[in-house]
């Protein structure tokens, strides 16, 4: 038995329910990446008087594997979410270093976690494009900071332009912050050469 006890096996709707922990979580897969070794997991309820528990076990198994890069600075966690693929891995990443191997596949999802040593505060990052692992070529994931204050502009309607906040890495990974003062939103002030043309402040979720 693997001991988990710095990591969290959830069910899947955990992670996009907008829980506090999500950055301590991670899907609970049929095949699991960590610390450099392949499990298979298999799990069942187990009821003892009243109560009801989850049972795991972890069976080790040789995977292919591929090489793969990570760019940026204060990476502290990557979980890369094959599930939705054939014999696909979670793979969790603690404190990696810029080159490491992962199992070979495609995974649709990277949960990125950075902390700055010393900083009391996390960013928190979802990317969405799909991230496909060989044995044979490297691949590449720019996950980490430096981050930068956006602002995109959308489409404008009635004579009206929408301004959206973003907070994303040089790879336009988007991110935010797991702890934030409300009373103190992104603000944004609009010149045109010297002049001030307007401000305003955006406001959280």
């Amino acid at each position: 038995m693997h001991d988990l006890s710095h990591v969290k096996l959830v069910t899947f709707p955990y992670r996009y329910a907008g829980n506090a922990e999500v950055f301590d979580a991670f899907n609970l897969p049929a095949n699991l990446f960590l610390e450099g070794q392949a499990y298979r997991l298999d799990y069942q309820v187990e009821r003892a008087a009243a109560q009801a528990g989850l049972a795991l076990s972890f069976q080790r198994f040789q995977a292919p594997l591929g090489k793969l890069h990570l760019g940026g600075d204060f990476i502290h966690r990557i979980v890369l979410d094959g599930i939705g693929s054939p014999g696909g891995f979670t793979v969790v990443l603690d404190a990696p270093a810029t080159e490491v191997e992962v199992p070979a596949g495609v995974y649709a999802r990277e949960l990125v976690l950075l902390h700055r040593e010393g900083g009391t505060n996390f960013a928190v990052g979802l990317g969405t494009n799909q991230l496909a692992v060989t044995e044979t070529k490297e691949a590449r994931l720019d996950a980490g900071a430096p981050l930068q204050n956006r602002v995109e502009i959308g489409r404008a309607s009635g004579g009206i332009v929408s301004l959206q906040y973003r907070l994303a890495n040089a790879s336009n990974l988007g991110f935010h912050l797991a702890v934030h003062n409300e009373k103190v939103p992104p603000r944004l002030t609009i010149r045109q050469a010297d002049a001030e043309m307007g401000r305003g402040q955006f406001e959280f979720g």
